[in-house]
């Protein structure tokens, strides 16, 4: 088994990803650790352009104490082409099954 800390994942994963490709995916451990609550993750996606000045596409995943995503933002437009927030929010039962899964909802 190899054990590292987080620094030394996220360098991993940095280290490795093939840059000005659209679809290079860096995602943000920044506000997921014990400390901070609601956890999250951010990832972003390139869509166009280089690393430095492209166009991303922004999603968070947010967690609940035992570590179920409870709640996804992502970037998106809506019917008409405005930029938008697209929630899906996941609620679960006493014994941690899913109950009901709400979205995807535009939000603004």
């Amino acid at each position: 088994m190899i054990m590292m800390n987080l620094a030394e994942f996220i360098n991993i994963e940095n280290r490795n990803a093939v840059e000005d490709v659209v679809g290079y995916t860096a995602t943000d451990y920044t506000n997921y650790d014990q400390k901070t609550f609601p956890r999250y993750l951010t990832t972003k996606t390139l869509e166009s352009g280089s690393v430095s000045t492209g166009s991303y596409i922004e999603k968070e995943d947010y967690f609940d104490g035992l570590n179920r995503t409870i709640r996804t933002v992502a970037d998106g437009k809506n019917e008409n082409g405005a930029d938008e927030e697209i929630i899906t929010t996941t609620d679960y039962d006493e014994m941690g099954r899913v109950e009901t899964l709400e979205g995807a909802v535009f939000f603004n």
